[in-house]
Protein backbone atom coordinates (compact mmCIF):
# COMPACT_ATOMS: atom_id res chain seq x y z
CA UNK A 1 0.00 0.00 0.00
CA UNK A 2 1.46 3.30 -1.10
CA UNK A 3 1.08 6.22 1.31
CA UNK A 4 -0.21 9.53 0.00
CA UNK A 5 1.90 12.64 0.42
CA UNK A 6 -0.14 13.90 3.39
CA UNK A 7 -0.07 10.53 5.15
CA UNK A 8 3.64 10.10 4.58
CA UNK A 9 4.26 13.57 6.00
CA UNK A 10 2.20 12.65 9.04
CA UNK A 11 4.14 9.42 9.50
CA UNK A 12 7.46 11.24 9.22
CA UNK A 13 6.30 13.82 11.77
CA UNK A 14 5.26 11.07 14.19
CA UNK A 15 8.60 9.31 13.64
CA UNK A 16 10.46 12.56 14.43
CA UNK A 17 8.38 13.03 17.59
CA UNK A 18 9.03 9.42 18.60
CA UNK A 19 12.81 9.82 18.20
CA UNK A 20 12.82 13.19 20.01
CA UNK A 21 10.60 11.87 22.80
CA UNK A 22 12.86 8.84 23.25
CA UNK A 23 15.96 11.04 23.51
CA UNK A 24 14.21 13.28 26.04
CA UNK A 25 13.03 10.30 28.10
CA UNK A 26 16.63 9.13 28.43
CA UNK A 27 17.22 12.20 30.63
CA UNK A 28 14.32 11.64 33.01
CA UNK A 29 16.44 10.29 35.86
CA UNK A 30 19.58 12.40 35.35
CA UNK A 31 20.71 14.56 38.27
CA UNK A 32 20.80 14.55 42.05
CA UNK A 33 17.86 15.06 41.41
CA UNK A 34 18.64 18.44 39.77
CA UNK A 35 21.44 19.36 37.37
CA UNK A 36 21.62 23.10 38.10
CA UNK A 37 22.25 24.95 41.34
CA UNK A 38 18.96 26.90 41.15
CA UNK A 39 16.46 24.30 39.88
CA UNK A 40 15.13 23.60 43.39
CA UNK A 41 13.54 27.05 43.78
CA UNK A 42 11.07 26.25 40.98
CA UNK A 43 9.84 23.15 42.80
CA UNK A 44 9.62 25.02 46.10
CA UNK A 45 7.69 27.72 44.25
CA UNK A 46 5.26 25.05 43.06
CA UNK A 47 4.19 24.60 46.69
CA UNK A 48 4.52 28.22 47.84
CA UNK A 49 2.30 29.49 45.01
CA UNK A 50 -0.73 27.83 46.63
CA UNK A 51 -0.35 30.33 49.45
CA UNK A 52 0.39 33.33 47.23
CA UNK A 53 4.15 33.27 47.81
CA UNK A 54 5.76 32.18 44.53
CA UNK A 55 9.42 33.25 44.36
CA UNK A 56 9.82 36.32 42.11
CA UNK A 57 12.47 34.70 39.93
CA UNK A 58 9.79 32.32 38.58
CA UNK A 59 6.53 33.21 36.87
CA UNK A 60 3.34 32.41 38.76
CA UNK A 61 2.10 30.42 35.77
CA UNK A 62 5.27 28.32 35.76
CA UNK A 63 4.91 27.71 39.50
CA UNK A 64 1.24 26.78 39.13
CA UNK A 65 2.12 24.25 36.44
CA UNK A 66 4.98 22.81 38.48
CA UNK A 67 2.78 22.74 41.58
CA UNK A 68 0.00 20.86 39.79
CA UNK A 69 2.57 18.35 38.55
CA UNK A 70 3.85 17.86 42.12
CA UNK A 71 0.38 17.49 43.63
CA UNK A 72 -0.66 14.96 40.99
CA UNK A 73 2.59 13.07 41.67
CA UNK A 74 1.90 13.00 45.40
CA UNK A 75 -1.71 11.97 44.79
CA UNK A 76 -0.57 9.04 42.64
CA UNK A 77 2.08 7.95 45.14
CA UNK A 78 -0.37 8.14 48.04
CA UNK A 79 -3.11 6.19 46.29
CA UNK A 80 -0.59 3.53 45.27
CA UNK A 81 0.74 3.28 48.84
CA UNK A 82 -2.55 3.37 50.78
CA UNK A 83 -5.22 2.29 48.32
CA UNK A 84 -7.56 4.96 49.68
CA UNK A 85 -8.21 8.71 49.64
CA UNK A 86 -7.80 9.22 53.36
CA UNK A 87 -4.81 11.49 52.85
CA UNK A 88 -6.99 14.16 51.23
CA UNK A 89 -7.53 16.93 53.76
CA UNK A 90 -6.74 20.60 54.38
CA UNK A 91 -3.02 19.81 54.77
CA UNK A 92 -2.74 18.12 51.37
CA UNK A 93 -0.20 20.66 50.02
CA UNK A 94 1.92 20.44 53.19
CA UNK A 95 1.91 16.66 52.97
CA UNK A 96 2.95 16.86 49.33
CA UNK A 97 5.79 19.28 50.12
CA UNK A 98 7.01 17.06 52.96
CA UNK A 99 7.08 14.03 50.68
CA UNK A 100 8.97 16.10 48.08
CA UNK A 101 11.44 17.26 50.74
CA UNK A 102 12.31 13.72 51.78
CA UNK A 103 12.20 12.07 48.33
CA UNK A 104 12.31 14.63 45.50
CA UNK A 105 13.46 12.45 42.60
CA UNK A 106 10.00 11.32 41.48
CA UNK A 107 8.75 14.90 41.40
CA UNK A 108 11.57 15.92 39.08
CA UNK A 109 10.79 13.02 36.74
CA UNK A 110 7.09 13.94 36.67
CA UNK A 111 7.71 17.59 35.77
CA UNK A 112 10.22 16.59 33.11
CA UNK A 113 7.48 14.45 31.57
CA UNK A 114 5.20 17.47 31.51
CA UNK A 115 7.91 19.50 29.77
CA UNK A 116 8.38 16.73 27.19
CA UNK A 117 4.66 16.95 26.37
CA UNK A 118 4.98 20.71 25.80
CA UNK A 119 8.16 20.16 23.79
CA UNK A 120 6.55 17.63 21.44
CA UNK A 121 3.45 19.83 21.14
CA UNK A 122 5.67 22.73 20.07
CA UNK A 123 7.09 20.51 17.35
CA UNK A 124 3.56 20.00 16.05
CA UNK A 125 2.92 23.76 16.13
CA UNK A 126 6.10 24.32 14.09
CA UNK A 127 4.74 21.84 11.55
CA UNK A 128 1.42 23.75 11.36
CA UNK A 129 3.25 27.06 10.91
CA UNK A 130 5.36 25.47 8.19
CA UNK A 131 2.25 24.23 6.38
CA UNK A 132 0.93 27.79 6.34
CA UNK A 133 4.20 29.50 5.29
CA UNK A 134 6.39 27.05 3.37
CA UNK A 135 3.92 24.32 2.48
CA UNK A 136 5.32 23.78 -1.04
CA UNK A 137 8.97 23.79 0.01
CA UNK A 138 10.94 20.58 -0.57
CA UNK A 139 8.06 18.99 -2.52
CA UNK A 140 5.74 19.65 0.41
CA UNK A 141 8.02 18.10 3.04
CA UNK A 142 9.48 21.41 4.25
CA UNK A 143 7.07 21.70 7.23
CA UNK A 144 7.97 18.18 8.42
CA UNK A 145 11.70 18.87 8.14
CA UNK A 146 11.26 22.20 9.98
CA UNK A 147 9.43 20.45 12.83
CA UNK A 148 12.11 17.74 12.93
CA UNK A 149 14.87 20.33 13.21
CA UNK A 150 13.16 21.83 16.27
CA UNK A 151 12.56 18.39 17.79
CA UNK A 152 16.23 17.49 17.28
CA UNK A 153 17.62 20.77 18.65
CA UNK A 154 19.99 20.02 21.53
CA UNK A 155 18.83 23.21 23.29
CA UNK A 156 15.42 21.64 23.86
CA UNK A 157 16.89 18.68 25.75
CA UNK A 158 18.84 20.96 28.06
CA UNK A 159 15.77 23.09 28.82
CA UNK A 160 13.62 20.01 29.50
CA UNK A 161 16.21 18.52 31.83
CA UNK A 162 17.08 21.69 33.72
CA UNK A 163 13.46 22.80 34.23
CA UNK A 164 14.04 25.99 32.25
CA UNK A 165 10.94 28.01 31.27
CA UNK A 166 12.23 28.26 27.68
CA UNK A 167 10.32 25.07 26.79
CA UNK A 168 7.06 26.76 27.79
CA UNK A 169 8.10 30.05 26.16
CA UNK A 170 8.69 28.22 22.87
CA UNK A 171 5.24 26.58 23.06
CA UNK A 172 3.33 29.82 23.68
CA UNK A 173 5.48 31.78 21.20
CA UNK A 174 4.74 29.27 18.41
CA UNK A 175 1.08 29.17 19.41
CA UNK A 176 0.98 32.97 19.16
CA UNK A 177 2.81 32.94 15.83
CA UNK A 178 0.35 30.41 14.39
CA UNK A 179 -2.61 32.56 15.44
CA UNK A 180 -0.87 35.68 14.08
CA UNK A 181 -0.38 34.10 10.67
CA UNK A 182 -3.92 32.72 10.65
CA UNK A 183 -5.26 36.23 11.37
CA UNK A 184 -3.75 37.35 8.04
CA UNK A 185 -2.67 40.69 9.57
CA UNK A 186 -6.28 41.62 10.46
CA UNK A 187 -6.57 42.97 14.01
CA UNK A 188 -10.35 42.58 14.25
CA UNK A 189 -10.26 38.79 14.42
CA UNK A 190 -10.23 36.30 17.32
CA UNK A 191 -6.99 34.79 15.95
CA UNK A 192 -5.22 38.16 16.26
CA UNK A 193 -6.41 38.56 19.85
CA UNK A 194 -5.38 35.00 20.71
CA UNK A 195 -1.95 35.67 19.19
CA UNK A 196 -1.54 38.70 21.45
CA UNK A 197 -2.60 36.66 24.49
CA UNK A 198 -0.15 33.85 23.69
CA UNK A 199 2.72 36.31 23.13
CA UNK A 200 1.90 37.92 26.48
CA UNK A 201 2.00 34.57 28.27
CA UNK A 202 5.36 33.80 26.64
CA UNK A 203 6.68 37.13 27.95
CA UNK A 204 5.38 36.39 31.44
CA UNK A 205 7.20 33.07 31.53
CA UNK A 206 10.52 34.64 30.50
CA UNK A 207 11.03 38.33 29.92
CA UNK A 208 12.73 38.10 26.53
CA UNK A 209 9.57 36.39 25.25
CA UNK A 210 8.12 39.92 25.11
CA UNK A 211 10.09 40.49 21.93
CA UNK A 212 7.75 38.15 20.06
CA UNK A 213 4.93 40.65 20.54
CA UNK A 214 7.27 43.56 19.73
CA UNK A 215 8.64 41.97 16.58
CA UNK A 216 5.19 40.79 15.42
CA UNK A 217 3.87 44.34 15.87
CA UNK A 218 6.79 45.66 13.80
CA UNK A 219 6.02 43.07 11.14
CA UNK A 220 2.41 44.26 11.08
CA UNK A 221 3.65 47.80 10.41
CA UNK A 222 5.96 46.44 7.68
CA UNK A 223 3.09 44.71 5.90
CA UNK A 224 0.30 47.27 6.33
CA UNK A 225 2.25 50.50 6.69
CA UNK A 226 2.37 52.72 9.75
CA UNK A 227 -0.94 54.46 9.21
CA UNK A 228 -2.97 51.28 8.60
CA UNK A 229 -1.06 49.06 11.03
CA UNK A 230 -0.58 51.25 14.11
CA UNK A 231 -3.98 50.39 15.59
CA UNK A 232 -3.25 46.66 15.41
CA UNK A 233 0.27 47.10 16.77
CA UNK A 234 -1.03 49.04 19.79
CA UNK A 235 -3.80 46.47 20.36
CA UNK A 236 -1.29 43.61 20.25
CA UNK A 237 1.05 45.40 22.65
CA UNK A 238 -1.74 46.20 25.11
CA UNK A 239 -3.21 42.68 25.18
CA UNK A 240 0.24 41.10 25.40
CA UNK A 241 1.21 43.35 28.31
CA UNK A 242 -2.01 42.49 30.19
CA UNK A 243 -1.41 38.76 29.91
CA UNK A 244 2.28 39.25 30.66
CA UNK A 245 1.23 40.68 34.02
CA UNK A 246 -1.17 37.79 34.64
CA UNK A 247 1.29 35.04 33.66
CA UNK A 248 4.21 36.54 35.55
CA UNK A 249 2.22 37.43 38.66
CA UNK A 250 5.09 38.92 40.65
CA UNK A 251 5.11 42.23 38.76
CA UNK A 252 1.38 42.52 39.40
CA UNK A 253 1.31 41.45 43.06
CA UNK A 254 4.79 42.39 44.33
CA UNK A 255 6.40 44.79 41.82
CA UNK A 256 9.35 45.90 43.96
CA UNK A 257 10.40 42.33 44.66
CA UNK A 258 10.04 41.57 40.94
CA UNK A 259 12.37 44.44 40.04
CA UNK A 260 14.93 43.30 42.61
CA UNK A 261 14.80 39.72 41.32
CA UNK A 262 15.31 40.91 37.73
CA UNK A 263 18.31 43.00 38.81
CA UNK A 264 19.84 40.02 40.62
CA UNK A 265 19.25 37.79 37.59
CA UNK A 266 20.83 40.37 35.33
CA UNK A 267 23.87 40.51 37.61
CA UNK A 268 24.17 36.71 37.71
CA UNK A 269 24.03 36.53 33.90
CA UNK A 270 26.77 39.14 33.41
CA UNK A 271 29.58 36.59 33.38
CA UNK A 272 33.03 38.17 33.22
CA UNK A 273 34.37 35.05 31.50
CA UNK A 274 32.29 35.61 28.33
CA UNK A 275 33.89 38.06 25.90
CA UNK A 276 32.35 40.11 23.10
CA UNK A 277 32.13 38.04 19.95
CA UNK A 278 31.57 34.76 21.77
CA UNK A 279 27.82 35.25 21.37
CA UNK A 280 28.28 34.76 17.62
CA UNK A 281 29.77 31.33 18.27
CA UNK A 282 26.85 30.57 20.60
CA UNK A 283 24.42 31.63 17.87
CA UNK A 284 26.10 29.44 15.24
CA UNK A 285 26.36 26.42 17.52
CA UNK A 286 22.90 26.90 19.05
CA UNK A 287 21.20 27.11 15.66
CA UNK A 288 23.02 24.12 14.20
CA UNK A 289 26.05 25.79 12.54
CA UNK A 290 24.70 25.95 8.96
CA UNK A 291 21.24 27.35 9.79
CA UNK A 292 22.27 30.91 10.61
CA UNK A 293 24.02 31.61 7.27
CA UNK A 294 21.01 30.19 5.42
CA UNK A 295 18.66 32.35 7.48
CA UNK A 296 20.67 35.45 6.63
CA UNK A 297 20.51 34.43 2.97
CA UNK A 298 16.71 34.34 3.27
CA UNK A 299 16.72 38.15 3.61
CA UNK A 300 16.23 38.24 -0.16
CA UNK A 301 12.64 37.17 0.52
CA UNK A 302 11.94 40.59 2.04
CA UNK A 303 11.99 42.23 -1.36
CA UNK A 304 10.17 41.65 -4.62
CA UNK A 305 7.07 39.48 -4.93
CA UNK A 306 7.69 37.51 -1.74
CA UNK A 307 7.82 40.47 0.63
CA UNK A 308 4.07 40.28 1.31
CA UNK A 309 4.04 36.49 1.69
CA UNK A 310 3.78 34.94 5.14
CA UNK A 311 7.25 33.45 4.84
CA UNK A 312 8.55 37.03 4.73
CA UNK A 313 7.05 37.54 8.20
CA UNK A 314 9.08 34.58 9.47
CA UNK A 315 12.22 36.04 7.89
CA UNK A 316 11.58 39.55 9.24
CA UNK A 317 10.82 38.42 12.80
CA UNK A 318 13.76 36.01 12.63
CA UNK A 319 16.07 38.83 11.52
CA UNK A 320 14.93 40.91 14.49
CA UNK A 321 15.84 38.01 16.79
CA UNK A 322 19.25 37.65 15.15
CA UNK A 323 19.97 41.34 15.74
CA UNK A 324 18.84 41.02 19.37
CA UNK A 325 20.87 37.88 20.08
CA UNK A 326 23.99 39.30 18.46
CA UNK A 327 23.84 42.26 20.86
CA UNK A 328 23.85 40.07 24.01
CA UNK A 329 27.44 39.38 25.09
CA UNK A 330 26.50 36.73 27.66
CA UNK A 331 24.11 34.86 25.33
CA UNK A 332 23.49 31.22 26.22
CA UNK A 333 22.52 28.97 23.30
CA UNK A 334 19.34 27.71 24.95
CA UNK A 335 17.99 31.27 25.22
CA UNK A 336 17.47 31.02 21.45
CA UNK A 337 15.08 28.04 21.69
CA UNK A 338 11.78 29.97 21.23
CA UNK A 339 13.10 31.75 18.12
CA UNK A 340 14.86 28.79 16.49
CA UNK A 341 11.82 27.54 14.48
CA UNK A 342 11.80 30.85 12.60
CA UNK A 343 15.41 30.27 11.56
CA UNK A 344 14.75 26.67 10.55
CA UNK A 345 11.74 27.40 8.35
CA UNK A 346 13.40 30.39 6.67
CA UNK A 347 16.58 28.38 6.06
CA UNK A 348 14.64 25.53 4.42
CA UNK A 349 13.21 27.94 1.85
CA UNK A 350 16.78 28.69 0.78
CA UNK A 351 17.77 25.02 0.88
CA UNK A 352 14.94 24.39 -1.58
CA UNK A 353 16.70 26.74 -4.02
CA UNK A 354 19.77 24.50 -4.15
CA UNK A 355 18.15 22.33 -6.82
CA UNK A 356 19.63 18.84 -7.02
CA UNK A 357 21.70 19.46 -3.90
CA UNK A 358 18.72 20.22 -1.65
CA UNK A 359 18.08 16.71 -0.32
CA UNK A 360 21.76 16.19 0.36
CA UNK A 361 21.75 19.48 2.27
CA UNK A 362 18.68 18.36 4.26
CA UNK A 363 20.38 15.07 5.13
CA UNK A 364 23.53 16.92 6.23
CA UNK A 365 21.55 19.33 8.44
CA UNK A 366 19.59 16.50 10.07
CA UNK A 367 22.84 14.62 10.74
CA UNK A 368 24.33 17.71 12.41
CA UNK A 369 21.27 18.14 14.60
CA UNK A 370 21.05 14.49 15.60
CA UNK A 371 24.79 14.49 16.31
CA UNK A 372 24.51 17.57 18.54
CA UNK A 373 21.54 16.14 20.43
CA UNK A 374 23.17 12.73 20.81
CA UNK A 375 26.30 14.33 22.25
CA UNK A 376 24.18 16.45 24.60
CA UNK A 377 22.27 13.44 25.93
CA UNK A 378 25.51 11.48 26.27
CA UNK A 379 27.12 14.33 28.21
CA UNK A 380 24.17 14.42 30.62
CA UNK A 381 24.60 10.74 31.38
CA UNK A 382 28.37 10.95 31.74
CA UNK A 383 28.30 13.88 34.17
CA UNK A 384 28.36 12.29 37.66
CA UNK A 385 25.91 14.77 39.22
CA UNK A 386 24.96 12.32 41.96
CA UNK A 387 28.45 11.61 43.31
CA UNK A 388 28.30 14.12 46.16
CA UNK A 389 24.81 13.15 47.31
CA UNK A 390 25.65 9.45 47.12
CA UNK A 391 28.80 9.99 49.19
CA UNK A 392 26.81 11.78 51.89
CA UNK A 393 24.14 9.09 51.95
CA UNK A 394 26.72 6.30 52.18
CA UNK A 395 29.24 7.85 54.57
CA UNK A 396 27.63 10.37 56.94
CA UNK A 397 26.26 8.77 60.11
CA UNK A 398 23.82 10.38 62.59
CA UNK A 399 26.86 11.30 64.71
CA UNK A 400 28.60 13.15 61.85
CA UNK A 401 28.03 16.76 60.91
CA UNK A 402 29.16 18.70 57.84
CA UNK A 403 29.56 22.35 56.91
CA UNK A 404 28.89 22.94 53.20
CA UNK A 405 30.97 25.82 51.84
CA UNK A 406 29.27 26.22 48.47
CA UNK A 407 25.89 26.64 46.83
CA UNK A 408 22.77 24.98 48.23
CA UNK A 409 22.99 21.96 45.95
CA UNK A 410 22.99 19.03 48.37
CA UNK A 411 19.36 17.90 48.38
CA UNK A 412 19.14 15.50 51.30
CA UNK A 413 16.78 15.79 54.29
CA UNK A 414 18.29 17.63 57.21
CA UNK A 415 18.29 16.48 60.82
CA UNK A 416 16.08 18.34 63.29
CA UNK A 417 19.13 19.94 64.92
CA UNK A 418 20.35 21.36 61.58
CA UNK A 419 16.91 22.68 60.64
CA UNK A 420 16.60 24.36 64.03
CA UNK A 421 20.12 25.82 63.76
CA UNK A 422 19.33 27.33 60.35
CA UNK A 423 15.89 28.57 61.40
CA UNK A 424 17.18 30.21 64.58
CA UNK A 425 19.84 32.05 62.58
CA UNK A 426 17.32 33.17 59.94
CA UNK A 427 14.80 34.39 62.52
CA UNK A 428 17.51 36.32 64.35
CA UNK A 429 18.64 37.94 61.08
CA UNK A 430 15.08 38.86 60.09
CA UNK A 431 14.35 40.41 63.49
CA UNK A 432 17.58 42.41 63.50
CA UNK A 433 16.89 43.76 60.01
CA UNK A 434 13.31 44.62 61.00
CA UNK A 435 14.72 46.80 63.78
CA UNK A 436 17.44 48.37 61.65
CA UNK A 437 15.56 49.06 58.39
CA UNK A 438 12.25 50.41 57.23
CA UNK A 439 9.52 47.98 56.18
CA UNK A 440 10.09 48.23 52.41
CA UNK A 441 13.85 47.76 52.75
CA UNK A 442 13.26 44.81 55.09
CA UNK A 443 10.68 43.28 52.73
CA UNK A 444 13.08 43.41 49.80
CA UNK A 445 16.19 42.37 51.73
CA UNK A 446 14.79 39.40 53.62
CA UNK A 447 12.38 37.72 51.21
CA UNK A 448 14.67 34.69 50.78
CA UNK A 449 14.99 34.23 54.55
CA UNK A 450 11.23 34.60 55.00
CA UNK A 451 10.64 32.07 52.24
CA UNK A 452 12.97 29.56 53.92
CA UNK A 453 11.11 30.01 57.23
CA UNK A 454 7.75 29.55 55.47
CA UNK A 455 8.95 26.32 53.87
CA UNK A 456 10.12 25.05 57.26
CA UNK A 457 6.65 25.86 58.62
CA UNK A 458 5.11 23.83 55.80
CA UNK A 459 7.30 20.79 56.46
CA UNK A 460 5.80 17.86 58.38
CA UNK A 461 8.91 16.18 59.90
CA UNK A 462 9.27 12.43 59.69
CA UNK A 463 10.42 10.23 62.50
CA UNK A 464 13.64 9.11 60.80
CA UNK A 465 16.69 11.25 61.38
CA UNK A 466 18.12 13.32 58.53
CA UNK A 467 21.66 14.54 57.95
CA UNK A 468 23.39 17.10 60.15
CA UNK A 469 24.45 19.58 57.46
CA UNK A 470 24.53 23.39 57.55
CA UNK A 471 25.48 25.46 54.53
CA UNK A 472 27.64 28.57 54.37
CA UNK A 473 24.76 30.36 52.63
CA UNK A 474 22.41 29.24 55.42
CA UNK A 475 24.67 30.56 58.17
CA UNK A 476 27.87 32.35 57.24
CA UNK A 477 30.75 31.59 59.58
CA UNK A 478 33.57 33.95 60.41
CA UNK A 479 36.49 31.52 60.16
CA UNK A 480 38.64 33.67 62.44
CA UNK A 481 36.07 34.17 65.21
CA UNK A 482 33.20 31.63 65.12
CA UNK A 483 35.34 28.79 66.46
CA UNK A 484 32.67 27.37 68.77
CA UNK A 485 30.18 27.12 65.91
CA UNK A 486 32.73 25.52 63.57
CA UNK A 487 33.87 23.08 66.26
CA UNK A 488 30.54 21.29 65.86
CA UNK A 489 31.45 20.00 62.38
CA UNK A 490 33.73 17.06 61.71
CA UNK A 491 33.40 17.35 57.92
CA UNK A 492 33.88 20.31 55.62
CA UNK A 493 32.50 20.07 52.05
CA UNK A 494 34.05 22.79 49.88
CA UNK A 495 33.00 23.74 46.36
CA UNK A 496 35.85 24.62 44.02
CA UNK A 497 36.26 28.38 43.43
CA UNK A 498 33.44 29.30 45.80
CA UNK A 499 33.91 32.76 47.29
CA UNK A 500 33.83 33.34 51.05
CA UNK A 501 34.06 36.61 52.99
CA UNK A 502 37.40 35.84 54.65
CA UNK A 503 39.31 33.65 52.17
CA UNK A 504 42.65 33.78 53.98
CA UNK A 505 41.12 32.95 57.37
CA UNK A 506 39.14 30.13 55.74
CA UNK A 507 42.21 28.60 54.13
CA UNK A 508 44.17 28.87 57.39
CA UNK A 509 41.37 27.25 59.42
CA UNK A 510 40.93 24.45 56.88
CA UNK A 511 44.66 23.73 56.71
CA UNK A 512 45.03 23.67 60.50
CA UNK A 513 42.02 21.56 61.46
CA UNK A 514 41.08 19.40 58.44
CA UNK A 515 42.61 16.92 56.00
CA UNK A 516 41.42 16.20 52.47
CA UNK A 517 39.58 12.89 52.22
CA UNK A 518 38.16 12.77 48.70
CA UNK A 519 36.56 14.75 45.89
CA UNK A 520 33.09 14.34 44.42
CA UNK A 521 30.98 15.94 41.67
CA UNK A 522 27.65 17.61 42.39
CA UNK A 523 25.09 19.41 40.24
CA UNK A 524 25.84 22.66 38.41
CA UNK A 525 28.69 23.59 36.11
CA UNK A 526 26.83 24.07 32.79
CA UNK A 527 26.17 20.39 32.25
CA UNK A 528 29.43 18.96 33.60
CA UNK A 529 28.85 19.18 37.34
CA UNK A 530 30.74 21.13 40.01
CA UNK A 531 33.65 19.65 41.94
CA UNK A 532 33.57 19.45 45.75
CA UNK A 533 36.46 18.62 48.05
CA UNK A 534 35.52 16.75 51.22
CA UNK A 535 37.67 17.35 54.30
CA UNK A 536 37.58 15.52 57.63
CA UNK A 537 38.53 17.09 60.94
CA UNK A 538 41.91 16.02 62.29
CA UNK A 539 41.86 13.98 65.47
CA UNK A 540 42.90 15.85 68.58
CA UNK A 541 46.35 14.86 69.80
Amino acid sequence: MKLSGERLQGCLLLLSMLIAGSLALLNIGVGAPQVNIDDFSLYEGGFLVWFGNAPPQHAYLECWLNGLSSLVTFFGKSVAATGSLGFLDLEFVSKAYSDFYYSPDGYYAAYRLVMIVFFLSTGYLVYRIGKRCIGETLNGYGPVVGAALFLFSFNAYWCNLAGRPDTLVAFFAMLGLLFYLRADYQENTPDFWLASVAFGVAAGLKLHGAFFAIFAALDLLRVKGVRAGIRGAVLMGGLAFLFFLIADGALLFDPLKYVKARMLTYGDDMSLYIKWGQQLISMLRGSGWVILPLTLWSLVLLKGETRKHKVASLVFIGLCWILLFSSIRQLRAYWMLPALPLFYLAALVMVDRLGKLRWGAVALILMIFLGQSGMEVRQFHQAPYNELRSWVQENLTPEDSAYLVGYRVLKVPLAKSSREEIRTHLEKLVKEDARNFGFTHWHLKNWEELTAIRLDDMLIPRAEEGYRIVGYLDKKANFAEDLDFLQGFNYMIVQDRFGVDQPEAFRAYLQKHFSLQTERIGEGGEGYGLNYKIYKRNRAL
